[in-house]
């Protein structure tokens, strides 16, 4: 929607918009991520087993209270850079936090995407770590049924992959105006491969 629109300024208000709803949408996704990378925390640890002997009605509830703090906190969030008049604007491709700002690209969009990797990263090892031990105690005609898990190791690396130029270029910007036309294609890709690396 944002890559329609132009530094025109009379079309400021829907580029802030659309600006918004750009970041709420990849903010509230990695949220999301780091959601369910705590649930499947949960599932592997014993500990924590009455966590899901809970009623069909309870699970659903949970569910939804988790999908409106995860929706409203990202929306404030994303929110923060409307506190200026040029906080959201048109930035090449799409609109966005402009480049007068940063500080908020990185509170609102980039520290947390990195935050939650990191966070994604160190979870995954704890469970491929406990799901060996299990997998180790299972007789091997029944070990198949961990193949999913062995194959969530990857799961972080989405984020890595999808955003690593984003971030290099969003850096770059930092001590220069406009970052090399290659690193922006590679972001646009990136970014724009979320959802299929997702699938």
């Amino acid at each position: 929607w944002g890559s329609f629109l132009s530094a025109d300024p009379l079309v400021r208000t829907q580029c802030s918009v659309a600006g918004v709803v750009i970041n709420f949408g990849g903010l509230s996704s990695f949220v999301f991520v780091a959601v369910i990378c705590s649930v499947m925390y949960l599932a592997v640890q014993m500990e924590y087993a009455h966590v899901w002997s809970v009623s069909q009605d309870i699970y659903r509830r949970r569910q939804c209270v988790i999908a409106l703090i995860v929706w409203s906190v990202t929306f404030a969030i994303s929110c923060l850079p409307l506190m200026h008049s040029d906080g959201y604007g048109y930035v090449g491709a799409w609109c966005w936090i402009t480049s007068n700002h940063h500080e908020w690209r990185w509170l609102c969009f980039y520290g947390p995407l990195i935050t939650i990797w990191t966070f994604c990263i160190v979870m995954y090892s704890v469970i491929a770590y406990q799901l060996r031990k299990v997998q180790q105690a299972v007789p091997k005609e029944n070990r198949k049924q961990y193949a999913l898990y062995a194959k969530l190791k990857w799961y972080p690396m989405v984020l890595l992959i999808a955003f690593l130029f984003g971030t290099i270029r969003r850096t770059y910007q930092m001590f220069d105006e406009e970052a090399p036309f290659a690193l922006g294609i590679l972001h646009t890709l990136g970014a724009n491969l979320y959802g299929v690396l997702n699938a």
